[in-house]
């Protein structure tokens, strides 16, 4: 038995790290000003968009994201899928076939990176599970991996697409922002949820 199947562990292609919590916050930021106009399309004031330095730094991140996302090369998929079997019974089954099962199951996941696959493997041969899982559940357990990190590069690109505007002079539109924006504190500030105030006098307040 190999060493690779005795020591089964992350290769170097390991799974992205989280981002220091000062960038996390810089998104959460900016994500926060962000004005949905159509499903999947943003928008943001020019004044909440991130400056020159900051998009450098979020555009940065998303192109690591990206690329720990790359999926691998089929071999070396196939070698991964391999391991498994190596830990589960394979009376009966001839070389042909289990060649054509490896390949089936590295096809189920071949579009997900490596280090994704190589974390479902050592989930599996840690559960204590007696068979072999199928394709489909290596592939859920694979991708769910990778989630975190598939949601952070949406969560990216809503920024980095997003069209920036200069909103326009409206003494109107500037008094009801105003309005809500101290609607809001207020909200926040609890008066409202303890029920110290009603919403109506606080909606009044705010309009004043």
């Amino acid at each position: 038995m190999s060493a690779e199947i005795t020591n089964l562990k992350p290769s170097t292609d390991q799974p992205l790290t989280s981002a220091p919590r000062t960038f996390r916050d810089l998104v959460a930021r900016i994500r926060s000003r962000l004005e949905e106009i159509t499903p999947g399309r943003y928008q943001i004031n020019r004044a909440d968009a991130p400056n020159a330095g900051e998009l450098r730094q979020i555009e940065q991140r998303q192109a690591l994201v990206t690329s720990w996302l790359t999926p691998s090369a089929m071999k070396r998929v196939e070698a991964r899928v391999a391991v498994v079997f190596l830990w589960f019974p394979t009376v009966g089954l001839s070389a042909d076939s289990a060649e054509a099962t490896t390949t089936a199951y590295a096809r189920a996941v071949c579009d997900l990176p490596l280090w994704a696959i190589e974390k479902a493997c050592m989930k599996i041969r840690d559960s204590g599970a007696t068979f072999r899982p199928s394709a489909p559940e290596l592939r859920k357990l694979a991708k769910a991996e990778c989630d975190p990190a598939y949601q952070e590069l949406a969560d990216l690109r809503q920024i980095t697409t997003a069209e920036q505007y200069v909103p326009s002079a409206n003494p109107e539109r500037q008094r009801v922002q105003a309005m809500f924006k101290k609607l809001a504190a207020d909200l926040e500030g609890g008066q409202v949820a303890s029920g110290l105030t009603p919403l109506g006098d606080v909606i009044r307040r705010a309009m004043d």
